[in-house]
């Protein structure tokens, strides 16, 4: 009896010996692959829901190569997360790069390229093209999320100037702060600050769309910023105490005219 207890306890042992040489085996496996190919790695951890440690794999890209495409990539899987200031800071080293702007465009272009070889569809064209509008918007919305409503703010006035051609950052501060559970206080105080300055631009980018002899993935592209514009024109006029009701009404009636011609284009 001894005996047989004794073999048995060599062999739960040997199992555990055995158990704990795996464990190590592929943990260092894994810190190979980890650091010899994050990128590999990156792909592995976003199939098994491993958000945190894919994110870890891409800073370690960045770190190795400094790529905007690296560091885009990592600020996508950010805003997954609710680390604000980390995605902010990444933002500005990429805004502050020099070939930031050339990056946008080039990745708008493999956008449309995309769309045009068939390998996304119109919606997916309208949502991935405008790089610089999305990275802006991520800054905007993040303040706002911190806390830093008077830095976002500011940060909308200046997207006035530096949005492209089919960008629209204030549209995504508009939705936010409408949307979101910020105080009806501060709601208010800061749609009052979207002054006839911003009704003009955005009166302006409207008359700058143009409606003929463009290109299939323009008129997507077009009717998806006129309806944005048209949006935004109506949270707007909803929350400003001195719009009228005929006056809501009509941005709403654009609103929603622009929508059904937009969902016709993509659907």
């Amino acid at each position: 009896m001894d005996k047989e207890y004794k073999i048995g306890k060599d062999i739960v042992k040997t199992m555990l010996k055995t158990i704990i040489i795996l464990v190590i085996v592929v943990f260092f496996a894994c810190l190979g692959f980890y650091v010899i190919n994050p990128r590999f790695s990156a792909k592995v951890c976003a199939s098994l829901g491993w958000r945190k440690t894919e994110i870890s794999c891409y800073e370690l890209l960045y770190a190795r190569n400094k790529d905007n495409a690296d560091l885009y990539n990592l600020i996508v899987k950010l805003s997954d997360t609710k680390d604000y200031q980390k995605q902010l800071d990444y933002i500005d080293k990429m805004q502050n790069s020099e070939n930031y702007n050339q990056f946008c465009t080039n990745f708008d272009i493999s956008v449309v390229d995309n769309y045009k070889n068939g390998a996304i569809s119109a919606k997916q064209l309208t949502l991935l093209c405008g790089t610089n509008e999305y990275i802006s918007s991520r800054e905007v919305i993040n303040l706002l999320k911190l806390g830093k409503y008077e830095q976002s703010y500011e940060l909308i006035r200046q997207t006035q100037s530096t949005d492209k051609n089919y960008e629209l950052s204030v549209f995504n501060y508009v939705e936010y702060l409408y949307a979101s559970d910020i105080s009806k206080e501060i709601k208010s105080n800061y749609f009052k600050l979207l002054d006839s300055s911003f009704s003009l631009y955005l009166q302006n980018k409207e008359n700058s769309i143009l409606d003929a002899y463009v290109k299939p993935e323009e008129e997507i592209l077009m009717s998806y910023l006129k309806l944005k514009i048209n949006y935004t024109q109506y949270i707007i006029a909803l929350n400003n105490t001195d719009s009228t009701e005929v006056e809501i009404q009509s941005a709403y009636q654009e609103w929603q005219t622009t929508q059904t011609i937009y969902n016709d284009l993509v659907k």
